[in-house]
């Protein structure tokens, strides 16, 4: 699993400190609990938003404020950093 980093076509500020681009990472243990979690929500888009939020280690609010096109492209990046995960700890999400 490899990190995705993304230039944003619009910087997003956050606390007075200015975000030029998002990196999105395979998850540490806590990360796929939290993605884990996420699959209960049942609405795609927020669940897309939360996938981005754990993997990129953001608040989910902070992905609200991406573009949409970035959001967009990020989501698409997520989802084979998820696959990837999900496929590497079968006994973990086994029940």
């Amino acid at each position: 699993m490899s990190d995705f980093t993304l230039k944003l076509r619009r910087p997003v500020m956050v606390n007075g400190h200015q975000i030029d681009e998002v990196t999105l990472r395979p998850p540490s243990l806590d990360g796929f609990v939290r993605l884990l979690a996420i699959g209960d929500i049942g609405d795609e888009i927020q669940e897309a938003r939360e996938t981005v939020a754990a993997l990129a280690d953001l608040p989910g609010e902070v992905v609200g404020k991406l573009d949409l096109r970035d959001f967009v492209e990020l989501s698409e990046a997520a989802a084979p950093l998820l696959e990837e995960a999900l496929a590497a700890a079968p006994a973990i999400t086994r029940h």
